[in-house]
This record gives structure tokens, sequence and C-alpha cells, in this order.
């Protein structure tokens, strides 16, 4: 498993493979799939809430309702909905 930057000295994966170890949980790795959406098919970002989070198929990328405006994560731009 790779290492993430921050976590120099490994401790963190330590910490985390010794908890996997003792959980009955299964920790199989997996992905989250948001809803997809374009531009011209996305709910209003107010209808959804703020911290909704869709696939964007204009912009190729996650878009995050704030309760007002939809957002790129990471861009201070927001993209009004119609």
């Amino acid at each position: 498993m790779p290492r993430d930057p921050l976590d120099i000295d490994g401790r963190i994966d330590d910490k985390l493979n010794a908890h996997r170890a003792r959980s009955p949980i299964d920790h199989t790795p997996r992905s989250v799939m948001p809803p997809i959406y374009s531009d011209a098919t996305r709910p209003s970002a107010a209808s959804v809430g703020a911290g909704y989070v869709i696939y964007n198929s204009s912009d190729n990328g996650l878009n995050v309702s704030d309760g007002t405006n939809w957002r790129m994560p990471g861009s201070a731009t927001a993209w009004v909905t119609t």
C-alpha cells in the first residue's frame, strides 16, 4: 500500500493496519459513485442542500452544493444552477 506523503515514518499506516486486524468489519477497499448530472440536468443546489456531491459530466469533475451554489472542490468559483 503506498504511504501518505505526509506520513513519513509510517505510524498512521501501522495504527490503521492494527485496527483492521482487530476489527470484525470487512475493510475491503470500495469506491463511492456519486450521482451523474450535466450542467443542464443537475438539480438546484438549494433543493439538495449543503454537502450534496455529484459528478458533473459537463465539467468532468465533482461538484459540491453549498446550499445555494454548486462549487468545484478546491475552487473559489461558484456555479449557479437554473
